[in-house]
């Protein structure tokens, strides 16, 4: 039961020192930290309360109480990063976040450890790159570098300072901070963002090894069957047909979909090893898809090899017929667009795709051309705050729920 979950609103004086009283208690019971009840108490509410307006006024009470906290005898680094992220689950501004976690190094930062530093500059990292501007993005790099500077041993902090250097640019770099947290965490999903910051960087022979290392069939989780496609994708590029073939064989047999590799995906991977027969059948899967320009090259281009001439002029007439009536309906419903520049810029959107697309086929059916395939990778991306109530809860607060 959580501890203030009882009343809404905030508290006064009085009453947080009561509830204070009651973890406090709850601690010395379970053999936890007072703010490790108070971590998994929000996590309790937060994964188990849907609704924002419910989990809202209690979150409030709990803020309420690490204010005092803070104030009076708790002054840490974990008690400010719970109320960053508490502040953060109110919805509130990531400034209110950056306020909180600014104030407690102004107070204590001069005290730091080097552990403690870096769990600050790896909390105060993650709503730098949540703000996303190159400003605050080199903020974060310029905080995480001194904290891996000292060798700490957070995975967490050198996934966020590769984050940091992947989202610059520095792919090479960003690889090596991978590998750290592979190193000390054995976990295949930074082996990936490894081998994809390789890629990136020009090194995909070496990230094709790391690749191999972690690829297993059948596939036990999503990231087990991106690891799939991307590594018969580098091959495919490298010439080795015969072996990316048996990966996307592995991929066409299985519920792919379930694995969140969706049909456009698959059928890219189909149309680089050149099996047209099913990168047909998944592109009309995804027709949907088939309304950009660079995928219905490919899909034509395709249909071209397999002898189908006639479905894609079939298709060229549908796609002609559905961008005028689309261009009708916006000519007879003004009031679509609020602004005339938007509904003007609408119709030449449309004219170009339009024109596009014509090229394209111009191209496959008069020339011969086969439309390159560009094919992008990224790395895996998931929450590395320290101490993160929603994703990080130790397994002795997980006892505490039962």
């Amino acid at each position: 039961m959580n501890t203030v979950a009882k009343d809404a609103g905030s508290i006064n004086y009085v009453d947080k020192r009561s509830c204070i009283k009651i973890i406090e208690a709850n601690a010395v019971q379970k053999r936890l930290s007072m703010l490790d009840v108070i971590r998994a108490e929000i996590h309790n509410i937060i994964v188990n309360e849907e609704e924002f307006e419910v989990r809202q006024p209690i979150l409030k009470r709990y803020k309420d109480i690490l204010e005092m906290i803070v104030q009076e005898d708790n002054c840490s680094v974990e008690a400010y990063s719970l109320l960053a992220v508490i502040a953060n689950e109110l919805r509130l501004s990531n400034e209110v976040s950056v306020n909180y976690l600014t104030n407690c190094y102004t107070r204590i930062g001069k005290l730091f450890s080097k552990e403690e530093y870096a769990v600050w500059a790896t909390n105060m990292a993650y709503f730098y790159l949540e703000e996303g501007s190159l400003q605050h993005i080199k903020s974060a790099e310029e905080l995480l570098k001194k904290a891996v500077s000292q060798e700490i041993l957070f995975p967490q902090t050198y996934y966020a300072y590769g984050r940091t250097l992947y989202e610059l640019g520095d792919y090479e770099l960003a690889s090596k901070q991978f590998h750290k947290c592979y190193i000390l965490t054995k976990e295949k999903k930074y082996r990936f963002n490894e081998a994809i910051s390789l890629i990136k960087s020009g090194k995909s022979e070496l990230a094709i090894q790391l690749l191999y290392e972690i690829q297993i069939y059948p596939f036990k989780t999503k990231l087990d069957a991106k690891i799939t496609c991307v590594l018969g994708e580098e091959l495919a590029r490298h010439g080795e047909m015969s072996e990316a073939k048996k990966y996307a064989n592995q991929l066409y047999t299985s519920s792919f979909c379930a694995f969140a590799i969706d049909e456009m995906e698959l059928a890219d991977f189909m149309y680089l090893i050149e099996n047209y027969g099913a990168a047909k059948e998944l592109y009309e899967q995804c027709n949907h898809y088939l309304i950009n320009e660079k995928w219905i090259s490919r899909y034509f281009y395709v249909l071209n090899c397999l002898g189908l001439k006639q479905t894609a002029v079939k298709k060229m007439k549908a796609i002609k017929k559905g961008i005028r009536n689309s261009l009708l309906d916006v000519k007879h419903h003004r009031s679509l667009f609020e602004e005339i520049s938007e509904r003007e810029e609408y119709i030449e959107l449309e004219k170009q795709r339009l024109k596009n697309i014509k090229e394209g086929y111009a191209r496959v059916f008069d020339q011969g051309e086969k439309p390159e395939l560009e094919i992008h990778y990224d790395i895996q991306y998931f929450c590395f705050f320290i101490g993160c109530p929603r994703h990080a809860v130790k397994q002795m607060d997980m006892e505490f729920r039962k």
